[in-house]
C-alpha cells in the first residue's frame, strides 16, 4: 500500500538498521578484545622496539678475549692484546646504564676475570689492565660453551657474545669443527638467543720468526764438561733474514754471539757451546730479535749442573773373569774416563758396584739411580728400601737375565701391577721367535723419549745394529684380566721395540722416581749391544735421565705453576721468590717424602724465577711462553682497523661458506641495518682462506653495525 507519508517510515527504518549494526560491531570487538586483554595481561610482554631504537636497551654481554700467544703481536701502535683491551673498554662504556657483562679470557682453559656477571662496567679497564697475554692456543669450543653458561645466570633480554681475537688458523682447526657446532646448539637452545659478534684485532704485521727449540747435548751436565746447545729457528715470514744476530747469555751475562741466514718460511740451526765451572743450576738466556713478537725470539731454560751422580749397581752374576760380571760393561759405560784413567777427564757418573745381599738403605740413601743387574731373589726388606727409595724421587733400572727366575719376579716385583716391575714376565723369547736371521733388531723410529731422542741423529749411533739372540717378554699374561692389562699399558710406555714387536725398554712412573725395564741383560750373553759404540752414551742417558727425575722440571710453561724441593730440614721455614720483574714472594716449605716442598700458583711470567731458601741456597726456574711449539704463523690481513661480524644463531640448513669469506654488511641495507645473515654451523667451519689469511671477519666496526632476523 502506498501512501503519501512512507517516505518517511523509509528514512527511519535505514536509521536504526545503521544504529542497530553499530551496537553489533561494537559488542563483536569488546568480544574479541576481551581474551587479548586476557592474554596480554597473563604474557606481561617486554616491550623493546622502542628502546632498541632509542639506544638504550640494558644488554647482557658475554666477551670473550683471546690472550693466546699470538696477541702479543703488534707494531708500535701496540700489541694486539693492549688493543684488544682498549676496544673491550670502548665496548663497556657504550653500553646502556644497568646493562651486565662477563668478560672471559680463553687462552687455554677460559678464565672469568670477574667472580660473577658485573654491572660495574666502570671497573671493566681496571680489572683487564690486570690480566696477561702468553697463554696457550684459544680454545674456540670450550670458550663458546662457557659463554652459554655465563649468559644463563644473565637477566636481560637482549643478549650478545663477542669473540675479540686475532683469529689464528690453529685456533679454528678442522678436528675442533665438531666440539664448536656442539657449543654453538647449545647457545641456539637458550630461551634466548644471543648474537654472536666476531671482532677481529690484528694489525699488518705479517713478519714472524721464532726459536722453535734448543737441543741440549746432556740430560744432566757435569762441572767441567762441555755442553752443546743447538738452537733452531723458523721463519714463519716472506722476508728473509741474511744476516740475524742470535745471542746467548749465561747467569745473565753475554756469552756466545753468532750470525746466520734465514731464508724467507724457511729453517736455521745455531750451535752454542759453554763449559760449566761451578755445580748448581744455571740459566741460558738465547735471543733472536727479528720482529714484533717478541714473546718466541726469546728462549730461557734452566741447567743443573752436578758434581757427579751417584749410581749404585747390583751385580746379580758376579765373575773374577774380566768382562764376565753381570756389571762389568755397564761399569766402563757409566766411567769411560776412569776406566781409561785418563786424568784430565772427569766422569759425571760415579759408580759404585755391590752384590745382592749388600743392597741395603744405606747404599740407596748415597744413590740417586740404582741397578739390579740379573739380580737373584733378594730378601722382602729389601723390596721395601728399593720402593720407598723410588717413590722419594730415586731412578731404577731392572735389567733381565738367565740368573731371574720370573716367577718369583712376577709374584714379588709385580706383585699384582702393585710392585716395581713395570710389566710382568710372560716368558723368554729368541731369534726363532719372529726375528731375522742372526737375532732380533732395535726399529728405527724417530724416538720421542727424552733419553733415546739423541740416537735421533744417526751420527750419535744408529740403534738398529745391534742384535738381540735372547731377551724376555714383557708384556701382561691372560691370567691377569682385560682391565688390569688395559691399566698397565696407559701407566707404561715403550721407550724402543724389537722388529718382532716386543718392548725392549719400557717405563714407569712410581710416587715421584721412575721405573726402567730391559728385556736385555746389561752384559753380553745375549746380545752384542754392549759392543757398539753407542752403548755407552745409551747407558748414561738412561742413568742421567732416571737422575734427573730427583727434582721436579725446572724449565716450566707460564701457564702453570712453580713446585721446587729443597732439603728436608727446611721443613717449616720461608724460602724467598723474587720474579722476573724483581718482586719477592715468601713460601712456606713443607715436608713431603725425604724432603721439603715449595709451591707458587700461576699463571707465571715468561723470565727468570730465583728461589732462595733459608740457607741461602739458590735454584732458577724459568717458566717459557708456548711459542716455541707453535707452527701456525701470525699473519692477520692488511688492514689496521679492527674488523667485525655479527650474526644470530639460526636453525636453518647451514651454508658451505665459511663466516671468513663474506661480509656482514654484504646484504641489503637499509640505515645501520643489514639483512646479510649467517648459520651457525659456518661458525664451526674452517677454510683455507680462513687458515692461510688468519681469518678476515668483516669491515664495519662495533657499534654500527646490526644484524636483523
Amino acid at each position: 500500500m502506498h501512501w503519501g507519508a512512507v517516505h518517511l517510515l523509509e528514512d527511519i527504518i535505514k536509521k536504526n538498521n545503521q544504529r542497530i549494526r553499530l551496537e553489533q560491531l561494537l559488542l563483536l570487538l569488546m568480544r574479541i578484545a576481551i581474551p587479548i586483554i586476557l592474554a596480554l595481561c597473563l604474557a606481561r610482554p617486554v616491550l623493546r622496539g622502542l628502546q632498541q631504537f632509542m639506544g638504550d636497551e640494558k644488554l647482557s654481554s658475554v666477551i670473550l678475549l683471546d690472550n693466546s700467544f699470538s696477541m702479543q703481536a703488534g707494531a708500535a701502535a701496540g700489541s694486539n692484546y693492549n688493543r684488544a683491551r682498549t676496544e673491550i673498554g670502548k665496548i663497556a662504556e657504550t653500553m646502556p646504564k644497568g646493562s651486565d657483562t662477563s668478560i672471559i679470557l680463553i687462552g687455554g682453559e677460559p678464565k672469568p676475570i670477574f667472580d660473577d656477571p658485573t654491572t660495574a662496567l666502570d671497573a671493566v679497564p681496571d680489572r683487564l689492565a690486570s690480566t696477561k697475554d702468553g697463554g696457550d692456543p684459544a680454545q674456540i669450543s670450550e670458550a663458546l660453551g662457557a659463554s652459554a653458561g655465563e649468559l644463563e645466570r644473565m637477566g636481560h633480554a637482549a643478549r650478545e657474545v663477542v669473540l675479540v681475537s686475532d683469529f689464528q688458523a690453529r685456533d679454528w682447526a678442522d678436528a675442533e669443527a665438531s666440539a664448536r657446532s656442539a657449543a654453538l646448539r647449545r647457545l641456539e637452545e637458550l630461551p634466548i638467543k644471543p648474537t654472536i659478534t666476531l671482532f677481529r684485532i690484528a694489525d699488518g704485521e705479517r713478519e714472524n720468526v721464532a726459536i722453535e727449540s734448543v737441543d741440549v747435548s746432556a740430560i744432566v751436565l757435569g762441572v767441567g764438561q762441555k755442553a752443546s746447545l743447538r738452537v733452531n729457528l723458523r721463519n714463519y715470514g716472506k722476508s728473509a733474514h741474511p744476516d740475524l744476530m742470535v745471542n746467548m747469555k749465561v747467569d745473565g751475562e753475554q756469552a756466545r754471539q753468532s750470525r746466520v741466514s734465514l731464508a724467507a718460511e724457511g729453517t736455521a740451526q745455531v750451535l752454542f757451546t759453554h763449559t760449566f765451572e761451578k755445580p748448581g743450576t744455571h740459566t741460558i738466556e738465547i735471543n733472536a730479535d727479528a720482529d714484533a713478537l717478541k714473546g718466541d725470539n726469546e728462549f730461557f731454560a734452566v741447567f743443573p749442573v752436578w758434581d757427579e751422580v751417584p749410581a749404585v749397581l747390583v751385580n746379580g752374576k758376579p765373575s773374577n773373569e774380566p768382562l764376565e760380571g753381570e756389571t762389568d760393561f755397564l761399569e766402563i759405560a757409566l766411567q769411560p774416563f776412569g776406566a781409561a784413567k785418563a786424568k784430565d777427564l772427569n766422569d759425571l757418573i760415579k759408580t759404585r758396584v755391590i752384590q745382592t745381599g749388600q743392597l741395603n738403605d744405606g747404599e740407596l740413601r748415597q744413590a740417586h739411580v740404582a741397578v739390579l743387574a740379573n739380580a737373584a731373589d733378594i730378601g722382602d726388606h729389601q723390596i721395601r728400601q728399593l720402593e720407598e727409595f723410588v717413590y722419594d724421587g730415586g731412578g731404577l733400572i731392572i735389567f733381565g737375565g738367565d740368573n731371574c727366575r720370573l716367577d718369583w719376579y712376577n709374584d714379588n716385583f709385580f706383585s699384582g701391577g702393585n710392585g716395581l716391575l713395570p710389566m710382568p714376565y710372560a716368558g723368554y723369547a729368541g731369534p726363532g721367535e719372529g726375528a731375522r736371521e742372526g737375532g732380533a733388531r732395535i726399529v728405527n723410529q724417530h724416538f720421542e723419549h727424552p733419553a733415546l731422542a739423541f740416537f735421533n741423529d744417526p751420527r750419535n749411533g744408529k740403534l738398529g745394529e745391534a742384535e738381540f739372540r735372547r731377551w724376555l717378554r714383557m708384556e701382561p699374561t691372560a691370567a691377569l684380566g682385560k682391565a688390569l692389562a688395559a691399566s698397565l699399558q696407559r701407566k707404561t710406555s715403550v721407550l724402543c721395540r724389537l722388529d718382532t714387536g716386543d718392548p725392549l725398554i719400557i717405563e714407569r712412573q712410581m710416587g715421584d722416581g721412575r721405573i726402567i725395564q730391559c728385556a736385555m741383560p746389561a752384559d753380553a750373553d745375549w746380545t752384542n749391544l754392549p759392543l757398539q759404540p753407542f752403548y755407552v752414551p745409551l747407558m748414561q742417558r738412561l742413568v742421567t735421565y732416571l737422575a734427573a727425575a730427583v727434582d721436579p722440571p725446572r724449565n716450566l710453561s707460564v701457564d702453570g705453576s712453580i713446585q721446587a724441593f729443597l732439603p728436608r730440614e727446611q721443613d717449616g721455614k720461608e724460602a724467598k721468590l723474587a720474579d722476573p720483574a724483581g718482586k719477592e714472594h715468601i713460601l712456606q716449605a713443607r715436608a713431603e717424602g725425604s724432603r721439603a716442598k715449595v709451591e707458587f700458583p700461576g699463571p707465571l711470567t715468561p723470565g727468570i724465577y730465583t728461589l732462595t731458601d733459608s740457607a741461602g741456597a739458590v735454584q732458577h726456574l724459568p717458566p717459557t711462553s708456548p711459542a716455541p711449539k707453535v707452527r701456525s704463523r701470525c699473519s692477520p690481513t692488511s688492514s689496521s682497523k679492527p674488523s667485525l661480524r655479527r650474526w644470530t644463531p639460526r636453525s636453518a640448513a647451514s651454508t658451505n661458506t665459511p663466516p671468513s669469506t663474506k661480509s656482514a654488511a654484504s646484504g641489503k641495507k637499509s640505515g645501520n641495518r643489514s639483512s646479510g645473515r649467517s648459520s651457525s654451523s659456518s661458525l664451526a667451519k674452517s677454510s683455507s682462506s680462513s687458515g692461510s689469511r688468519g681469518g678476515s671477519f668483516g669491515v664495519s666496526c662495533y657499534p654500527l653495525l646490526v644484524i636483523s632476523y
